[in-house]
């Protein structure tokens, strides 16, 4: 009886995919009990509405009491989540103290602070050189932004490690922002 020239190497080829299916399958059994729950913890999942519900707590103002004993953790399914509002009340709450952002500025690192996510309005506090991309936005700018903090650059730069910031960014504002209002 004559083999194909190919046999050994067919017979491995198959071998190896079935070995890799296997494993594989191996492999979601022993990642099942982590994959379960939303913590990625084995054996969490009795106490993890608990934890959650706990957690949205403390993280949101509830529309009514909690009561640790009248919720049924049992259920398979019991609704969890972070409450919608929570970002709305961070910002309303926390963020309208005006200590809480001039301290965060404070502290920041010199580089992260280029990339804070902000569109200003105006470079100075006086108002005097508009930085608005259009004048629309300027117009918008003014009608409703004009005692935001945020939009006013040297609000920021004036809350900031200056000589660290310009260090890293003197050419890029000289070029955009400094020249221009020394030239005006």
């Amino acid at each position: 009886m004559h083999l194909p020239q190919h046999w050994l190497r067919d017979t491995l080829g198959a071998a190896y995919v079935v070995a890799s299916t296997g494993l594989g399958f191996v492999g979601l059994g022993l990642l099942q009990p982590f994959v379960a729950n939303d913590y990625l913890w084995a054996a969490f999942n009795d106490s993890m509405p608990v934890v959650t519900g706990l957690l949205n707590l403390e993280l949101t103002v509830p529309t009514d009491d909690f009561d640790l004993f009248g919720a049924t953790y049992l259920a398979t399914d019991p609704s969890l989540g972070v409450q919608a509002a929570y970002g709305r009340k961070i910002m309303l709450q926390q963020w309208t103290q005006l200590d809480v952002p001039i301290t965060a500025l404070r502290i920041m690192n010199a580089a992260d602070v280029s990339s804070l996510i902000t569109i200003y309005c105006w470079a100075d506090l006086e108002r005097r050189w508009e930085l608005a991309f259009t004048s629309q936005r300027q117009a918008r700018c003014v009608e409703t932004m004009s005692t935001n903090a945020a939009v006013y650059l040297e609000a920021v730069l004036r809350n900031v490690d200056l000589p660290g910031w310009l260090a890293m960014n003197r050419a890029s504002f000289m070029v955009h922002i400094g020249q221009p209002i020394v030239d005006s």
